[in-house]
C-alpha cells in the first residue's frame, strides 16, 4: 500500500461493475465533435422553417442536477 488506498486487479470488470455487481449503462455517451441535430421547439419556428439545426457536441454539460449536453 503506496498511496493509502488499496487496488486489486478485476479482469473484465469496471470499477463501477465492482461496486454495484452490475455494468454501468453508457447508451448516453457520444465522440466529441460528433454531427448533432438538435430539435427546435414549435414555439421557435414558423409553419415551413427547419425542425432540426445541424450542431457539434462538444461536451457533457449539467449543473446543480442538471443532466445536460453542450451543442
Amino acid at each position: 500500500m503506496q498511496n493509502g488506498s488499496f487496488t486489486f486487479i478485476v479482469f473484465g470488470k469496471t470499477p463501477c461493475e465492482c461496486w454495484t455487481s452490475r455494468k454501468p449503462c453508457i447508451t448516453h455517451f457520444h465522440i466529441f465533435g460528433w454531427i448533432i441535430y438538435e430539435h427546435v421547439h414549435e414555439e421557435k419556428r414558423q409553419k415551413f422553417d427547419v425542425h432540426f439545426v445541424k450542431r457539434k457536441f462538444i461536451g457533457y454539460g449539467g449543473h446543480d442536477g442538471i443532466k445536460g449536453y453542450h451543442l
